[in-house]
This record gives C-alpha cells, sequence and structure tokens, in this order.
C-alpha cells in the first residue's frame, strides 16, 4: 500500500474481466460443423449470434484500455470514463503515455495522474507487474498549511524563483548556478567553488522561526564529498555564537546531519543520520523542529530525533542553500520550508513517495 494513501482509502474498484471464448476454423466443434454439411455451417452461425445476445454488456466505466509495453511507452488511450490503466513494466523504465487526456508518468512502477481541467496530480494508480486490476487512491495533503517557500529549482541558471507566491526569491551569489536533471523537471547544479550559493539576503528576519515549529523537505545529489570542511545545506547559521539552524553534510562522516542553536551557543542539539552517502545518488532530507525534539529523516525513514525546546534568538543570518563552511558540489531539487508547524512522518513519506517525489503541483 502506497504511504500516499494512508489514512485516505477509498474502496477498490471492483474492475469485471470477461474471458472471451474464440471461435474459428481450428476449435474443433467449428471445423466439424463446417466440414459435414451447409446446415452446419448455419446452425454454428446461428449459434454465435444467440451467445453474443447473452453474453452481458460492459458497462462504459469498466472498459478497460491497452496495454503498454515498456519498449513502447508513447501513445493515447480512453479508459471509457474509468481512470484504470495496465503497464507492463518489468524493467522499471519510466514511460509517458496519455490516458483520457491526461498526461501519466511512470517511475517506480507507480502512475501519477495529472487532470489538465484542475491543473493538479490528483490521483495515483498502484501498479504491479503483471498487468493485473488495479486499485485507485485519491491523493489529499496539507502541504500548503504552513508552507513558507518552496523552489522547484528548475531554472537554467540564476536566481531560484519562489513557487509558493510568498516571494521569498533567492539570489544567485559567487559562480553561476546552473542545471541538470532532477527528481521532477529540472534541478540546480552547484560547482563546489566556496562561496557559492543561492541566498535569501533581502531581510535578515526571512526564514527565522524564532520560537516556532518548522520543517525543511528537498533532494540532493553530490558529485564529490568534502575534504576539510562540511557542506552547508541550507541554513541560517553565521556568525559564530549566535547561530540557528543548519542542515549538513558532515565532513568527518560523511552523514547528513541537522543542527540548532538558542542563539547563544548555550542551548543546542544536533542529530545524524545514521548512515554514510554516496555520490551520484539522490536523496531526499527532511526534517525540523516540533518545539520538543528536533528531528531528521533520510529517504523516509524513521526521524532520528533529538530534545530541544529553546527558542532560537535571531542572529542576523541570511537564509542559503548550498553553502556554510563549504560549498556543494552536486544537485539539488524541489526545497519547501515551512514555519508554524512541524512533518509528521506520514507527510515526509508522501514527499519521497517511493523514490519519486511528489510534484508541487500536487499540493492541494
Amino acid at each position: 500500500m502506497s504511504p500516499l494513501a494512508d489514512g485516505n482509502k477509498i474502496p477498490k474498484m471492483q474492475t469485471l474481466i470477461y474471458r472471451l471464448i474464440r471461435f474459428d476454423s481450428a476449435t474443433l466443434l467449428v471445423r466439424s460443423c463446417v466440414s459435414n454439411s451447409r446446415l452446419g455451417r448455419s446452425f454454428v452461425f446461428i449459434s454465435l449470434v444467440l451467445l453474443s445476445l447473452c453474453l452481458p454488456v460492459l458497462p462504459a466505466q469498466a472498459q478497460l484500455p491497452k496495454i503498454f509495453a515498456a519498449d513502447n511507452p508513447g501513445g493515447a488511450v480512453s479508459s471509457g470514463g474509468a481512470n484504470i490503466a495496465y503497464l507492463q513494466n518489468a524493467t522499471g523504465v519510466d514511460v509517458t503515455l496519455t490516458l483520457d487526456g491526461n498526461t501519466i508518468t511512470n517511475k517506480a512502477n507507480r502512475l501519477n495522474i495529472f487532470d489538465k481541467s484542475s491543473g493538479s496530480w490528483v490521483q495515483r494508480v498502484i501498479l504491479n507487474q503483471q498487468s493485473q486490476p488495479i486499485s485507485i487512491f485519491t491523493t489529499t495533503n496539507t502541504f500548503l498549511t504552513g508552507l513558507y517557500s518552496y523552489y522547484k529549482l528548475d531554472e537554467i541558471s540564476g536566481s531560484a524563483t519562489d513557487a509558493s507566491g510568498n516571494g521569498k526569491n533567492l539570489s544567485n551569489f559567487g559562480d553561476a548556478i546552473g542545471s541538470a536533471t532532477g527528481i521532477i523537471s529540472g534541478a540546480r547544479d552547484f560547482d563546489g567553488v566556496s562561496g557559492t550559493t543561492l541566498i535569501r539576503n533581502a531581510n535578515t528576519t526571512d526564514f527565522f522561526c524564532g520560537g516556532n515549529q518548522f520543517s525543511f523537505s528537498f533532494w540532493v545529489k553530490f558529485d564529490t564529498l568534502p575534504v576539510f570542511n562540511d557542506i552547508g545545506l541550507c541554513n541560517r547559521y553565521e556568525p559564530y555564537g549566535r547561530r540557528e539552524y543548519i542542515v549538513y553534510l558532515k565532513q568527518s562522516t560523511r552523514k547528513i546531519s541537522f543542527g540548532i542553536d538558542d542563539g547563544f551557543g548555550a542551548h543546542s542539539a544536533a542529530v545524524s543520520w545514521s548512515s554514510t552517502v554516496s555520490t551520484g545518488v539522490w536523496y531526499h532530507v527532511a526534517g525540523g523542529w516540533d518545539g520538543t525534539n528536533i528531528k531528521v529523516s533520510i529517504n523516509a525513514g524513521t526521524f532520528v530525533t533529538a530534545p530541544y525546546s529553546t527558542p532560537m534568538t535571531n542572529g542576523g543570518d541570511n537564509f542559503k542553500l548550498g553553502y556554510e563552511a563549504a560549498s556543494l558540489d552536486g544537485k539539488m531539487d524541489e526545497f519547501g520550508f515551512w514555519i508554524g508547524r512541524c512533518l509528521t512522518q506520514t507527510e515526509v513519506e508522501q514527499l519521497y513517495n517511493n523514490g519519486a517525489g511528489l510534484p508541487f503541483s500536487s499540493f492541494h
């Protein structure tokens, strides 16, 4: 069962499948009758007509669409009104097709249906590899609640646009940050040159959380690993003695870590993920502070937590992506930040989406 469906189950769509009996010249009864007499041939014809009248007619909503094989995924099909799809995809490659006018993309043996009329991803279809009937679940979430900023990171270069509509655009500081293929559409490609970052330098109160709960979610892929310093991924963590929070790749352990501070260094906490990272692999990083504990999760794993309950003091630092102490040499995609609430384990699993990621268009 998909994590997306947890708490939002609807009854499984019942699909009637009729086994069609094939009558042709190779069928023993037909071959015998046809070879014996004209009367026999007439008898077979009349019998087939009567048989067709007796068979129940499939309702339009139960009609099954065509099967698209992985080596020929393109095309369009109508399901007769039912949002049902079959896919033969034993190799797990990505495919794209059109069902009832909606674009469908498959990743990790799942289909996400995009509803062009509403402009959002409204349904998920769970597949299996035997091309059997599948179940449909309506995806609902509350990711717009408390959303402070969201960056799709699809830009070719330059600044990063805040898709949330809150106007928290980030500027490109240092080397030009390019683009690459991301988890969803494009991603930003950092070159690892010290000081290169996407930064919110318009106001030093932006991204300050104080005593409010907060959360983050993003994807990252490392091209190289740090040699001398930790790599900042997102933070407000300068100057020393007035630090707030930071998500980073720890140089000494090669583990993704999250730290928080009250601003004066008197109260602090830190957590690290249990496994080391590798180059060339996408990792989903999520976590935050719920007012009692800080927490971090990689690839929707169970939160690693540490107690922390002290409000932060505004240290006056600018919010940054991809830099602190050392710059990221790698890719970053789909960054979201929430203030006023902390993501739950279920929500993190929804955002991870079995490794496929959840498009911002599905936030509804």
